[in-house]
């Protein structure tokens, strides 16, 4: 149980530093099939930080997979202790 509870505080942490660092707004492109918004927005978010776009698209990357990683971990367990 304690394992779970760190894992649903560590998936907050991320959402909230994706969501301070501005890039919780690119899952929004992503959700809503705006993939020119999702573009445009990446390019201005990587100017804004003097990194090249590659770089940038990496970052988000690696916080969205994290993200989704623990989200399946906790519905995993979530799923294990009630069957």
């Amino acid at each position: 149980m304690n394992e779970m509870i760190v894992r649903y505080q560590l998936m907050h942490v991320r959402r909230k530093q994706l969501e301070e660092n501005g890039l919780l707004k690119l899952t929004d492109y992503l959700v809503t099939d705006d993939y020119v918004g999702f573009e445009k927005y990446l390019q201005s978010w990587a100017e804004k930080h003097h990194m090249p776009v590659s770089k940038a698209a990496f970052i988000f990357m690696k916080f969205e997979d994290d993200f989704i990683d623990l989200q399946t971990q906790l519905m995993e367990k979530h799923h294990e202790r009630f069957t």
